[in-house]
């Protein structure tokens, strides 16, 4: 059986970068008959509420049997990226990711002195700006199943942001071909 399909980022604020993907994507959505969830942002980044984001999907042609049959799920932003973008290594993001599930806390700030002390090792800018699992809204959904399809973007902005969570928490990720942008 295939994976389920997690498609991140694509949304109306951000169709300057997604819309050329849609055809394929459209395509792939309505073919698939697996689980499928729709990752977007809102939460004062954007203007894109729940429904503007259903209406984007219903204007490009995605049928109402995959949509109703969606998750939609709205995210935050930043969570481990000033450790991404300071191009600290994948190995060491998830060893302070593992770290913090292993101490139960969503900000590396929380951990104990010792533990954060190793983690800072790996990431100096861990003192100055703390590194968060979102919270059960956004990763329940998404740590339910071993191993996602993704798709969005941007390749190495949120969509790889998503990739080095769902990895920290064990699941597996692949990426759709040709379904990716940024």
């Amino acid at each position: 059986m295939s994976s389920p399909l997690l498609v991140v980022d694509v949304q109306p604020a951000y169709h300057t970068y997604c819309d050329y993907l849609m055809p394929a994507l459209v395509k792939k959505l309505n073919a698939t008959r697996n689980p499928v969830t729709f990752l977007w942002v809102g939460d004062g980044i954007t203007t894109d509420s729940q429904a503007e984001v259903y209406s984007y999907y219903v204007d490009h042609g995605v049928s109402f049997r995959v949509l109703d049959a969606a998750y939609f799920v709205e995210k935050g932003y930043g969570y481990i990226r000033s450790a991404m973008d300071s191009g600290v290594e994948d190995a060491d993001i998830f060893r302070i990711i593992r770290a913090m599930r292993r101490h139960c806390v969503h900000d590396a700030r929380m951990l104990p002195e010792d533990v954060f002390e190793e983690c800072a090792d790996l990431y100096p800018g861990l003192i100055y700006d703390s590194l968060f699992i979102p919270y059960s809204d956004v990763m329940a959904p998404l740590v339910r199943h071993s191993r996602w399809s993704v798709c969005g973007g941007g390749s190495n902005e949120c969509l790889r942001e998503i990739e080095l969570l769902l990895k920290g928490h064990g699941v597996g990720t692949e990426r759709v071909d040709g379904l990716v942008y940024g």
